[in-house]
């Protein structure tokens, strides 16, 4: 699991080496607990010492002693480098299918930190695993076959990493050039070559392979020993080693002796398992390259010899599970064997010799079978993987330890999530949600006749408990059924669709449209034994489309929220439960930003679309986006007016109302049409309600590639026959267009994963989250301050007035931080409202415009909590008409003593870094420009600057270099006690004069 990235100090534990008092007399006994300690870097492990089967981790006791702040600033560090290295091995395990699948889970990658990422894609993989589907990955071997050169090869390692989830990215590949070359070039180990690996507790990994082949060897055994005195201890050894006693393992013991190894089963065992070990055939090379990567190492971590590799473990264990049958129960019951993975293993050989009828009736044996349901529930690779690299002996403990070993693994990562995600991990709060994911996993794929018309109020529970009998009775029955969830997948099973083959004529004879919904509404009623009526047909349709809403509301991230807040989704009605987590969406979701984002990129990937079909595209994209915001007024006015609903009459009712003010809503109040004269019109608010729900389904489905699909008169169809139109189009494309915007999500989560490490720690002092996007703001910020500016005010939006007013407040707010923090909140909510603006009225949209102003925004934000350390980020009109931002940071130093450091940068002046240095009664600067003639007219400028300094009588030496001026940073901190409350105050005001002052300057003359 990708979990155990993040925790990857092998955690083995030594078996105790002590054999007998005799054996003792000739081996040395090694008692030292030894584990290996690998160093995350760029997305695989890199070894400072070799790796050791069992290794050591030593505390260093004379670290010499630290003050509080060195170890706050230590720790800091540390975490950030923790951020950095955790996003690094990420990027390097994580494919496109993965963020994908992440955010139709309604988790938003680019705000997710690794532990996040790696929580919800070990859990989505987990359960593609547990029910059969696939996991498919990044794969792109034609690089790889160029490199390794065998195309066999290639596609074997392209297998290996797609089943197990991992993506070849470039540094995946180099590192399996590397390895591969190692493999072409094992030749198989003499004896000593063995010892070696065995005296030295080495893994049989791929490195230490070649290692043990160009080793010195060991040193010269101590000589002859005879074991006769002591045989029968060796050979129970021998037995508990697995292997048989003979000649050549008593001679492999006494080889072990003489060379001052400890004679334990696990070294006996390993040296024989050494001496029958062939080269691995090049399938067997690739799957444990692939493990290695998977489990968090290197790929020369590789182990190259069978029942010592984690992950091979873990699918054996999970193999065997699988594949027990009564009689493998039976025998272990006969033989009075415990219920373990290797017992049960071992049952299989002795298949025929027990008849498993005559238990059948036997409460031993039906307390075996529940114990191996409940096992085969609960366990997956992943969770094997995870209990072995934790020490468990999941070969050998009782089924029943297993199963609650697995559950509280279980319960340990619903407790993790929650926790990531601010919801109290506490038992009721993981119940709720563990049984809200389970009871709407078990509804997907429930008979569709569990919605009825007498239970309008049903709840998740309610629904659950109906499911369970009625999915009971159909199988029962060996019957197909309709399943309750309608997402794209092939055609129902041929029984149901001749049983309903005079559907059409049915909806013909109504007057009624043969969509898909009516279709299935008739056949749910007609399961049900209900009358036919349209009444009755319009309930259905809205009662089924509910609970499709349902399915794609109540996604894993929106019930943590709901959960939160203090709700149980299990026992809220299905309609109140959908409205809450349709509002919890709007808040936590996908923004509206996010969303115009990925259908940009997709349109622009999409070669094959004109200019005109593209501006065309970004229309319908906005209009029906529209109609989704208004929630429902549009379709309420057109109701009440008696208008057609289509899309061109919604699209009128947005203009009436944008006019008017006009205010509809579809709710329990909406009357319907000519309500004055017939009073409340149910069916009319039953199916408002439900066109706005087909409504929603298309705002939230649509693709470019299905509006290249849709005929001309599209304005002169409903909100249904949209969705219908939209259903048909994904059923044809399962995979749609999402790939191309999870290839940017990962290239984000790469380009993350190269910032400095310094990024992070930054991050970590202003207490923010490292997600991708705050790491890449945080970057661009730290670079080129000026650009989130910049790309504000270039944006054409209605706020000129507004940024015009900003500019003349933040000249005038330079010597007060605190009206610099309140100037940095406004220009936040300038630049939030910009960005809305972009996505909803500008023409000419792209996609990287909207991502360049949501990073912006993003950058600006950033700035405003860094407010606090007194650094600031200040908008600055240029010579050329363009605004740009300067960045500000204060340092107050001991005493009267404090740093004021400048940057900023302009196609006219380019990059300028200026450092002043108040000092008692001086102040010094130097300013750095990377343009030679800015460099000439600064020099010729400075004296005025130095005499509008000194208008106090300071002493002021100010010079100015060519060079590379970057943001300079000073780590100089006030020590706090050192100056008076007065001290400060006549500190900050002369501080900022100073800043003030420069800058002024610096717009003046740049």
């Amino acid at each position: 699991m990708k979990i155990d990235l993040i925790d990857n100090i092998r955690e083995n534990s030594v078996k105790n080496m002590d054999i007998s008092k005799g054996i003792a007399d000739y081996a040395a006994q090694n008692e030292e607990t030894k584990s290996s300690v690998h160093k995350v870097k760029a997305g695989y492990v890199v070894d400072s010492v070799p790796q050791q089967r069992m290794n050591p981790i030593y505390a260093n006791p004379n670290e010499e002693e630290k003050t509080m702040m060195d170890r706050l600033q230590q720790d800091q560090m540390a975490d950030s480098d923790a951020r950095k290295n955790q996003m690094a091995v990420l990027a390097n395990t994580t494919t496109k299918e993965d963020l994908r699948d992440m955010q139709e889970a309604g988790f938003s990658v680019n705000e997710s930190t690794p532990e996040q990422i790696i929580t919800v894609t070990d859990r989505i993989n987990a359960n593609i695993a547990k029910t059969g589907g696939e996991v498919s990955g990044d794969i792109s071997k034609e690089k790889l076959e160029e490199l390794v050169g065998s195309e066999y090869l290639a596609t074997q390692i392209a297998q290996a990493f797609q089943q197990n989830d991992l993506p070849l990215t470039d540094e995946n590949i180099e590192s399996i050039r590397e390895v591969s070359e190692i493999y072409e070039g094992l030749e198989g180990l003499d004896g000593q070559e063995m010892l070696y690996l065995v005296k030295n507790e080495y893994e049989p990994t791929l490195e230490n392979l070649y290692k043990a082949e160009h080793s010195a060897g060991l040193a010269t055994p101590t000589g002859s020993i005879h074991i006769d005195e002591f045989r029968s201890q060796v050979e129970q050894i021998i037995r508990d080693a697995g292997v048989e006693v003979s000649d050549a393992s008593l001679k492999n013991a006494q080889t072990l002796l003489e060379n001052q190894i400890p004679l334990t089963s696990e070294n006996l065992q390993y040296f024989t398992q050494l001496q029958e070990m062939e080269k691995p055939s090049e399938t067997v090379f690739a799957q444990a390259v692939a493990d290695a990567v998977a489990e968090g190492n290197g790929c020369k971590d590789a182990i190259m010899l069978s029942g010592y590799s984690v992950s091979e473990r873990a699918r054996d264990a999970q193999s065997v599970i699988e594949d027990v049958t009564d009689e493998d129960l039976a025998y272990c019951i006969e033989h009075g064997q415990e219920l373990t993975i290797r017992n049960l293993a071992d049952a299989k050989a002795h298949r025929g010799e027990t008849d498993s009828r005559k238990w059948a009736d036997q409460m031993q044996f039906l307390t075996a079978k529940r114990m191996l349901e409940e096992t085969r529930l609960a366990m997956t690779t992943e969770a094997n993987r995870t209990l072995i690299r934790r020490g468990f002996a999941i070969d050998t403990k009782p089924l029943e330890a297993l199963v609650e070993e697995l559950k509280s693994q279980e319960k340990n990562y619903y407790e993790t999530l929650l926790s990531q995600y601010d919801v109290e991990p506490t038992e009721t709060n993981v119940n709720r949600y563990a049984q809200t994911i389970d009871l709407l996993a078990q509804l997907k794929s429930a008979p569709a006749t569990i919605l009825s018309l007498d239970e309008v109020e049903a709840t998740l529970n309610v629904l659950g408990d109906k499911a369970a009998i009625q999915k009971a009775d159909y199988e029962k029955a060996g019957m197909e059924y309709e399943k309750l969830w309608t997402a794209p997948r092939k055609d129902m099973g041929d029984s149901i669709q001749k049983a309903f083959r005079n559907v059409d004529d049915i909806l013909t004879d109504m007057g009624l449209e043969t969509s898909d919904a009516n279709r299935r509404a008739v056949r749910i009623l007609a399961y049900n034994h209900t009358e036919l009526t349209i009444d009755h047909l319009t309930e259905m349709k809205a009662q089924d489309e509910q609970m499709q809403r349902l399915f794609s509301n109540l996604t894993p991230r929106t019930t943590l929220e709901l959960i939160r807040r203090g709700e149980n989704p299990i026992d809220m009605p299905i309609e109140e439960l959908n409205r809450t987590v349709e509002a919890i969406k709007t808040e936590i979701g996908d923004n509206g930003a996010e969303r115009f984002e990925k259908f940009l990129h997709k349109l622009e990937q999409n070669k094959a679309i004109s200019e005109e079909e593209r501006s065309s595209y970004i229309g319908i994209y906005r209009l029906i986006a529209q109609v989704e915001k208004n929630d429902g007024a549009a379709l309420g006015a057109a109701y009440e007016q008696g208008s057609e609903i289509t899309m061109r009459a919604l699209l009128t009712q947005l203009r009436n109302q944008s006019k008017k003010n006009s205010d509809y809503v579809v709710d329990d109040q909406f009357d319907g049409v000519n309500a004055v004269q017939k009073g409340v019109r149910i069916d009319r608010q039953i199916e408002a309600a439900f066109q706005n729900q087909c409504i929603k389904d298309v705002a939230e489905q649509m693709t470019p590639g299905w509006m290249q699909n849709l005929p001309e008169d599209w304005m002169d169809q409903s909100p249904e026959q949209l969705r219908q139109m939209l259903q048909n189009y994904m059923n044809e494309n399962p995979d749609g267009e999402a790939e191309t915007y999870a290839k940017q999500m990962l290239d984000d989560l790469q380009q993350a994963a190269n910032c400095p490490e310094e990024i992070y720690a930054q991050l970590e002092r202003m207490d923010v989250p490292a997600s991708v996007h705050n790491v890449l703001a945080m970057e661009m910020l730290s670079a080129h301050p000026g650009n989130a500016i910049s790309t504000i005010w270039k944006a054409k939006d209605a706020l000129a007035d507004a940024k015009e007013e900003l500019l003349e407040r933040f000249a005038e707010a330079v010597e007060s931080p605190t009206e610099l923090a309140d100037a940095l909140e406004t220009l936040e909510e300038v630049a939030e409202h910009a960005l809305d603006d972009m996505v909803q009225e500008v023409r000419e949209a792209h996609s990287l415009d909207i991502r360049a102003m949501q990073l912006a925004t993003k950058q600006i934000h950033l700035a405003s909590k860094q407010t606090s350390e007194e650094s600031f980020l200040i908008p600055m009109q240029t010579s050329d008409g363009n605004v740009t931002g300067v960045s500000l940071k204060v340092v107050r130093g001991s005493g009267k003593k404090g740093f004021v450091d400048i940057f900023f940068e302009s196609a006219v002046a380019g990059k300028i870094s200026a450092s002043f240095e108040a000092k008692k009664d001086s102040i010094s600067g130097l300013v750095v420009c990377e343009d030679r003639n800015m460099q000439t007219m600064m020099s010729q400028q400075l004296p005025a600057l130095a005499q509008t300094l000194s208008s106090s009588g300071e002493q002021v030496d100010l010079r100015v270099a060519l060079g590379d001026a970057n943001p300079v940073q000073h780590a100089k901190k006030s020590s706090g006690d050192e100056t008076s409350d007065s001290d400060n105050s006549v500190q900050t005001g002369r501080l900022y004069k100073i800043a003030k002052a420069f800058i002024d300057f610096a717009n003046e003359y740049h």
